[in-house]
């Protein structure tokens, strides 16, 4: 049996910034981060962004902070947490015990309605990887979904040179994330730079044919392409939470602290919802800054050095906005107002 003071499982963005707020208050705890990849934490927004325009591998790994790192445990999933005992089981029998611990389990892509191991749900450094060799191969690709995840994959396959069909059930792209003339604007950009985009559909079918896929759609439109990829969302892990019996509620319901219902186990990042007292009402926030400030106050917290957690109370970061032209970056941010009741758009120059 392996003893932490901090225990977290989890091993993103959210698990690194908790170690790092840890050791700001605490720089000699021994801190335990279990994680289900193989890799250790890595940054995510490259894999969609920075990879895809030439930036290094290296670059997206996180570096502990502190003289003594995190010890870290790949490639095991925990399969029983025991609260009273302090202590949780993983997947390959062993036991690990704590006294604080923080459930930065994130989310699981949602997925199709039908089975196709072919389909690449992309969130993890695995698909990437997968992504980038079928490239090596391929040249014209379906992504499915036009939200964040879609929009920035087929961004960033058009702009290496691939032929791209953008899949996704409302009129426009980012239309759940963006007023309507900037979604409109949004999907005239991806038009001018050649990417197809098959608006108002949902796939419901696919099947092989040859070496390629043929996607099936409700209007029984067929899309034949090399390689699929899907960004539809994500559902939070809460499972391990439930089986605990603590409180869910679209997430891990967590206080002001990041504490949940059992003060000795901390939740934040993706699977962390939150009462917003700008918008009145309990939240998640799927977002590499939510991650990274949930995260390291989550940290602290656990350490002792109590700091009240307020996320998004006046100035909303919602988007990226990839502009194909520049083959660079632009940032198009939202701001909300303090009272929650308009959004208003501002857009910064090009980084």
């Amino acid at each position: 049996m392996t003893n932490y003071q901090y225990l977290i499982i989890g091993g993103g963005m959210t698990a690194a910034a908790a170690a790092d707020g840890i050791r700001e208050a605490d720089a000699t705890g021994s801190i335990g981060v279990i994680s289900a990849e193989p890799d250790g934490p890595y940054d995510r927004p490259p894999l969609s962004k920075g990879l895809w325009k030439g930036d290094p591998l290296d670059g997206i790994w996180r570096k502990a902070k502190g003289c003594k790192a995190p010890e870290l445990h790949l490639g095991r999933v925990i399969k029983e947490i025991l609260p009273k005992e302090k202590r949780v089981i993983d997947s390959q029998g062993n036991a690990f015990t704590y006294e604080k611990l923080l459930l930065a389990t994130g989310g699981t892509p949602r997925r199709l309605r039908f089975d196709d191991d072919q389909i690449i749900y992309y969130r993890t450094l695995a698909d990437y990887r997968r992504l980038r060799a079928q490239t090596e191969k391929a040249d014209r690709f379906a992504v499915i979904g036009g939200g964040f995840i879609g929009s920035e994959i087929a961004a960033a396959l058009t702009m290496n040179g691939k032929k791209v069909t953008l899949i996704f059930p409302g009129h426009d792209v980012g239309e759940r994330l963006f007023p309507r003339d900037l979604a409109r604007y949004v999907s005239g950009i991806y038009k001018e730079k050649g990417v197809e985009l098959v608006a108002g559909e949902k796939v419901v079918a696919s099947e092989a044919r040859g070496n390629q896929r043929a996607l099936k759609t409700t209007s029984g439109k067929t899309i034949v392409v090399d390689a699929v990829i899907a960004g539809i969302g994500l559902e939070p892990n809460i499972e391990l939470a439930e089986s605990i019996g603590l409180t869910t509620e679209n997430g891990i319901v967590v206080d002001e602290f990041l504490r949940t219902s059992n003060p000795d186990i901390h939740a934040a990042g993706d699977v962390a919802a939150f009462h917003n007292p700008a918008l009145g009402k309990r939240m998640r926030v799927e977002h590499e800054d939510n991650a990274n400030s949930m995260g390291r106050l989550a940290g602290r917290n656990m350490a002792g050095s109590l700091s009240l957690t307020i996320i998004c109370p006046s100035f909303t970061p919602i988007c990226f906005i990839w502009d194909m032209k520049r083959s660079a970056k632009s940032i198009h941010v939202l701001k909300r107002s303090p009272t929650g009741s308009g959004l208003t758009r501002k857009a910064s120059s090009i980084i």
